[in-house]
């Protein structure tokens, strides 16, 4: 036990300034720019819009970024946490691709880059990414769609919407996914 009164083990719960950090994080993705995600039987639709207007569309990021031949990825939150996260996305799939000789999964990549997530804020209290990822795919005749939030949780879904006015988006989501399927 160390001096803190917690250990850096897993197992234990996180301080509290931890668990504060994480729902700012939670926060700034609420605040970023709105992404919603579909699945259908005949594949994967993301889409995601910018609030910041016509005059800084020259000096934003991409909202939508391939990640590779196969594979996609939108984001809402903090634009250099994005970039940072796909950056480790596309170096990922490319180690597995020289390893493998093929593509790698979409479950393989997202489960890469949680990981990723999470050895990044547990060794020193790093804070949290300010950015959820929803990463979209196709492997072997499957369709993908995985929202990554920022504590590093891979959740795959069916529908989903993120950001600004993500609880109303969530209800129509949900109901134009329904007529789809």
């Amino acid at each position: 036990m160390s001096s803190g009164g917690f250990t850096l083990k897993l197992t234990h719960p996180p301080p509290l300034e931890a668990v504060s950090q994480l729902k700012c994080a939670f926060e700034a993705v609420a605040n970023g720019n709105p992404s919603v995600g579909l699945k259908a039987s005949d594949g994967v639709v993301v889409a995601t819009g910018n609030r910041l207007g016509a005059f800084y569309e020259a000096h934003i990021p991409h909202f939508v970024t391939v990640i590779d031949k196969h594979i996609g990825a939108a984001f809402s939150g903090l634009c250099p946490d994005y970039r940072l996260l796909v950056k480790r996305a596309n170096q990922t799939a490319s180690d597995y691709r020289y390893a493998h000789k093929e593509l790698i999964g979409v479950p393989q990549l997202v489960n890469g880059v949680g990981a990723f997530m999470l050895e990044y804020i547990q060794p020193g209290g790093a804070r949290p990414f300010g950015a959820s990822m929803l990463i979209c795919g196709s492997h072997q005749e499957d369709y993908y769609l995985y929202q990554l939030n920022p504590s590093g949780v891979c959740v795959p879904l069916q529908a989903v919407a993120q950001g600004v006015n993500a609880k109303e988006c969530n209800i129509h989501t949900y109901n134009i996914h329904t007529k789809l399927i």
